[in-house]
């Protein structure tokens, strides 16, 4: 019920409000894929880079077959200047969507 109101309050414009929600939803499941891919992007938007890679490295390592979780990870890996983490993703992602 929290990640579908955060999703509704994200939509609507209210980050504040759906920022608060997906923190909600990840201290009540930690792996929500969800929650922490959009609360990622919620982070990036405004330049929190960091909050955001934080974020989506470890979902990235569980779920190495989504692709735009792999494509937006490794592009924020370039932006941060982490090149060989960045190359590293975006080898995982030909690997999987590759073969």
């Amino acid at each position: 019920m929290l990640r579908a109101y955060g999703i509704l309050t994200e939509w609507n414009g209210d980050r504040a409000l759906s920022e608060k929600l997906y923190r909600a939803v990840l201290n009540q499941d930690a792996t929500s894929l969800t929650a922490t891919t959009n609360l990622g992007t919620l982070l990036a938007k405004p330049g929190d880079l960091q909050a955001a890679a934080a974020l989506w490295r470890p979902v990235f390592t569980r779920n190495e077959d989504i692709l735009g979780l792999g494509e937006n990870l490794g592009t924020l890996e370039c932006m941060l200047g982490e090149k060989d983490r960045a190359l590293d993703v975006l080898k995982r992602v030909l690997m999987i969507f590759h073969t």
